[in-house]
């Protein structure tokens, strides 16, 4: 059974689920028809990978390749809260969440093929250009119908791709990216 996020330390990460569900940009990347089905794509913390043990190497990679693209919201250390000098009764929270951007290595032809190669260069740009357009959906829809304030993004990690060793011998080509987004109030 999952546990529901119920307060002011852990609710900053649903309310991110949800903004970045609503984001066009990522319904559009995760392949949904609307934010329903996009918040199906972020998990909250970690995700579970397929069942390994119960599937042959072939269908283990399959079923990974599925769960692709996906989004990872987690915590960052130094939530605080404080006094409003606007309203000394008034307590006003802020701290920060990661995100975590994965697909399969592709170009604008897709994923990478025999006869559809994806050079490094490609993956990157395109996963690059991906976080971009979600970016900019998250500033615009940032703060509105109740979605969570947000103050502030750095890129923190990536872009990268799995090693070519890594997938000569059966790993997927996955590319990533890493976001800290900085919120205010719940």
């Amino acid at each position: 059974m999952t546990v529901t996020p119920t307060n002011l330390f852990s609710v900053p990460l649903t309310r991110m689920q949800t903004l970045l569900a609503a984001v066009a940009a990522f319904q559009t990347w995760v392949g949904a028809d609307d934010a329903a089905e996009a918040a199906e794509a972020i998990h909250l913390v970690d995700f579970d990978e397929p069942d390994r043990a119960s599937m042959t190497d072939a269908e283990y990679r399959a079923a990974r390749a599925l769960q692709r693209p996906l989004a990872i919201v987690g915590f960052e250390p130094g939530m605080e809260a404080s006094e409003d000098s606007a309203d000394p009764v008034y307590m006003y929270h802020a701290g920060s969440l990661t995100v975590l951007l994965e697909e399969i290595a592709q170009n604008e032809n897709g994923v990478a093929t025999g006869d559809n190669p994806v050079t490094d260069r490609d993956a990157i740009v395109h996963l690059m250009n991906v976080a971009g357009a979600i970016l900019e959906g998250i500033e615009a829809a940032n703060g509105r119908d109740g979605y969570l304030k947000v103050i502030g993004w750095t890129h923190t990690e990536g872009p990268g791709r799995m090693h070519p060793d890594d997938v000569a011998a059966g790993e997927l080509d996955i590319a990533t990216v890493k976001m800290q987004i900085r919120w205010a109030e719940i």
